[in-house]
């Protein structure tokens, strides 16, 4: 792990990782801490797997940049399929959710503070939470009926 210090710049090298790193396949780049509370980037990887529940974050902005693989990204009423070399904006207030046909690596940017709420995410899904009792006790996720 490299040690967070916002006031200067770094390098993380690879296979490192910043504090905290993120609780799921993948490593925190740059954290809201580390941008003064401005936004965070994590690179972080899937195997395949059917859709996540559709969900909308009321006080954060996403951006995914696919590394590798394939994603299906439901934007609002939008299907967007999307493989290496492409992005996918998921702004807050819309509600959205990702499908991995294959294995996917991929760049989460988010706005600051979106990196501290994944923590209670992972820890939903290492319960064994579905559906909407995934996000039951995430503050400003709600789950969205299909």
């Amino acid at each position: 792990m490299t040690k967070s210090n916002s006031s200067r710049g770094y390098v993380v090298k690879a296979g490192a990782t910043r504090n905290p790193p993120m609780p799921q396949s993948g490593r925190s780049l740059v954290t809201t801490d580390d941008s003064n509370g401005a936004f965070m980037i994590a690179e972080a990887a899937s195997n395949a797997a059917g859709p996540s529940a559709l969900h909308v974050h009321h006080d954060h902005d996403e951006v995914m940049y696919v590394l590798e693989g394939e994603v299906i990204a439901t934007v609002g009423a939008k299907v967007h399929h999307l493989c290496a070399s492409e992005l996918v904006y998921l702004p807050k207030g819309v509600p959205h959710r990702l499908e991995f046909p294959t294995a996917a690596r991929w760049l989460l940017i988010g706005s600051g503070g979106y990196d501290l709420s994944r923590g209670e995410l992972f820890s939903a899904f290492a319960k064994g939470l579905k559906g909407a009792d995934v996000y039951a006790d995430i503050e400003n996720v709600d789950f969205v009926s299909d």
